[in-house]
This record gives structure tokens, sequence and C-alpha cells, in this order.
């Protein structure tokens, strides 16, 4: 088990009563993937993934619909069987999240940290954002939300595009970058960033940047 799994797990342990005080060690640190490991995710991917997780096979649960005592339940059992993955560690940040838990951050960290797991940065980004749990900071926020988008979150993408449209309001140089992330959006099957650059060039706002948009790919 990576010491930074070891960490995280003791110091849950120390620092809430909640999620942690179902969690135990695997007894198997080098646990493989069985009939019961797999059910065991299923089970926690059913009560806790995002519904916007590419990389997760089930349909997932709306924020306000995430039951946290069942999510709890489903997802320490991952915690018994093993293996842990980013996607397991992120649905526990979520849950705890929806709890108030500030242990949240660690989980994502760590799904990020020995993962990349795409959606954890665009979770983290959320807090960055609002200053839950963390020092409030829009820079880390679009950086989260970036990164994320790098991995191939569309959510994160939007985020992004977000937090750029904003600061192009007052930051010139953030408007190739906002009109960038548009493009790739819509490249990627997200028909509002399309809509909203088809505004944007009708409006003359993306004249400068015909290097982005050659051809009038978006009229």
């Amino acid at each position: 088990m990576p010491k930074t799994l070891t960490a995280t797990l003791l110091l849950t342990v120390a620092l809430t009563g909640t999620l942690a005080g179902a969690l135990t060690l695997p007894t198997n640190l080098a646990a493989q993937e069985s009939s019961a490991s797999r059910q065991a995710a299923l089970a926690c991917d059913m009560a806790a993934a995002h519904p916007d997780d590419h990389l997760s096979k089930v349909a997932g649960v709306a924020w306000d619909d995430l039951d946290v005592e069942k999510a709890r339940e489903a997802c320490v059992e991952v915690f018994s069987i093993g293996p842990i993955t980013g996607r397991v560690l992120y649905q526990s940040a979520r849950l705890l999240d929806k709890d108030g838990d500030a242990t949240a951050v660690a989980y994502l960290k760590q799904a990020i940290e020995e993962f990349e797991y795409p959606i954890a940065y665009y979770h983290l980004g959320l807090l960055y954002e609002d200053g839950l749990y963390v020092k409030k900071s829009s820079i880390e926020a679009g950086r989260m939300f970036r990164e994320g988008f790098k991995r191939g979150s569309l959510v994160a993408g939007i985020a992004l595009s977000r937090v750029l449209s904003e600061e192009a309001n007052y930051n010139p140089y953030s408007q190739g970058a906002y009109l960038n992330t548009l493009k790739t959006l819509s490249e990627r099957g997200y028909e509002p960033a399309g809509k909203t650059l088809i505004d944007l060039r009708a409006s003359g706002y993306i004249a400068q940047y015909n290097e982005i948009f050659p051809h009038d790919k978006f009229e």
C-alpha cells in the first residue's frame, strides 16, 4: 500500500468519526480484483458516483440525491477488500464533502496525486473556488479545472470556461484561453460552447483570434 494511502487512512481515523469510523486497512495488501471486490466497487459507484464522471460506468447520483450513510456503507467495503482506486477515493471524498467533512480534501488530493483521477481535479477546484475547507483561490480553482479538463473531464472544462469568461472581462490575456477552451468543449460535443462561440463571433468579440478559428468554423 502506498505510504500516502496509509497516511490518509490514519489521518482520517484520527480526525473524523464519520467514514473513518468504519474504515479498516485491507488485510491483503496485494489485493487483486475478485468477484467480491468488483461487486463492492460497483456498489460504491452506484451509491456515490458523480453523474458527469466519464470514467464511471454507472449513471451516477445527483448531489441532492446523495445518501451519505448508504454511500459510506458501500464505499467502506471497498477499503476492506481492495484494491483502492482513484474512483473510490474520489467517491469517498464526495460523500465526505456532502457530510460537511473537511477530510474530503485529503481524499481528493490522494486521488489526484496517485491516480490523476480527472473529476477529482474538478471537485477540488470547486472547493478552492468557494473557499470550503481550503483557502479560497481563483488561481488554484482554475488550475484544478484546467488539469481535470486535460485529462478528459468535460465538467471541468465547463467550469474552466466559466472562470476564464469572468477573467476575460478584466484581463485581455485570458480571452484567448477562454476562446480556446470553448472551441475544445465544442469539439468534444458540448453544444452550448459552440452556441457561445457563434454569438461571440457575431458580436465581433473573436475577430482578433482568427488563428484560433480559421475558415469560419462556427458559422
